[in-house]
């Protein structure tokens, strides 16, 4: 399990009801009427995370229409929690130093 200091980290940004958010299978926007297709980062912003039945989620909002959604944003088995913790700590950080 990943260490205490990155779970104190990520509980904040734990998003509790996801159910609500629709879930996108790759990378992009799901909603269909919007053209924001891009795979940059820049596409989005990452507004949290979920731990769901399906394995771990980041949390994202589209930069053009708004809309919420989640997707894995992982590599490998998407119920190990520090394989995500690593890539969604290395995705959040990196926002923060743009």
């Amino acid at each position: 399990m990943a260490d205490k200091s990155i779970m104190e980290e990520m509980l904040p940004m734990k998003i509790s009801n996801w159910e609500s958010i629709e879930y996108s299978e790759g990378i992009n926007c799901p909603n269909e009427n919007c053209d924001n297709k891009s795979y940059d980062d820049d596409a989005r912003n990452i507004i949290g995370w979920c731990d769901t039945p399906y394995g771990y989620m980041m949390v994202c909002e589209c930069k053009k229409c708004f809309t919420k959604y989640r997707f894995h944003g992982t590599t490998g088995d998407r119920f190990d929690f520090d394989n995500f913790a690593f890539y969604f700590m290395m995705r959040t950080k990196m926002r923060k130093e743009k």
